[in-house]
């Protein structure tokens, strides 16, 4: 054996590579499952913020603050 790599070896890799690639099983249960949990968070953090969203509630002073005029 010479020690280096020849076309062949990268052939073969790629094979291989790919055949490991087409076996394993896509997680598409897990993702889906864990969107689904993601919007139903949202929701239910929206029905909060709406429960709480007062009119006597406070604005955040981020909001209300006026920006800063850039001195040159």
């Amino acid at each position: 054996m010479s020690g280096h790599f020849t076309d062949r070896d990268e052939r073969l890799w790629q094979r291989r590579a790919e055949e490991r690639a087409a076996a394993r099983p896509l997680r598409l249960g897990a993702r889906l499952r864990g969107l689904r949990n993601l919007d139903l968070l949202r929701a239910a953090r929206g029905t909060l913020a709406a429960r709480s969203s007062r009119p006597e509630a406070k604005a955040s002073p981020v909001r209300s603050r006026p920006r800063p005029v850039e001195q040159p």
